[in-house]
């Protein structure tokens, strides 16, 4: 499985610090195999080997951290997913009690207008001629008032 070593710090941290051991074994790999060669006293072919091996244990050795850390950074999200789902439930209940609430409050506010009606509003025009109040034959200076 491919890891993407840019997704977590730790990924990258454990990647890099395993792939610098490698480097470090293949830097120079020819002196590397002679000085095997000299200790072991083997051959060039067996040194090449043993060189190999090295470099494949570490490489085993770095799939198998990656695979622990990505296990670790899939728990971790797992983890934040559920915690965000449950703000998210915890969010949707109180927008639907609010909602409900505000339907309740709509509903009394109707049944009040019903058993009290609003006030009947008129136009400056009909309340000059329909009032006896002296303020409505001045109001707004309309056309219609009677300022004779």
């Amino acid at each position: 499985m491919p890891y993407d070593i840019n997704s977590d710090r730790r990924l990258r941290n454990t990647w890099n610090t395993i792939q610098q051991a490698i480097r470090e074994l293949q830097r120079y790999r020819h002196i590397k195999v002679q000085n095997i060669m000299k200790e072991n006293k083997v051959s060039l072919y067996e040194a090449k080997d043993i060189l190999d091996n090295k470099i494949k244990h570490l490489e085993q050795q770095r799939r198998e951290e990656m695979k622990r850390v990505q296990k670790d950074i899939d728990e971790e999200n797992k983890l934040k997913k559920q915690e965000e789902e449950e703000r998210m439930m915890q969010e949707k209940e109180i927008l639907s009690l609010r909602r409900e609430e505000l339907r309740q409050a709509k509903i009394e506010k109707a049944k009040k207008e019903k058993e009290t009606p609003s006030r009947l509003r008129r136009s400056a025009r009909i309340r000059s001629k329909t009032s006896d109040d002296p303020r409505a034959t001045c109001y707004r200076d309309s056309l219609y008032t009677n300022n004779n």
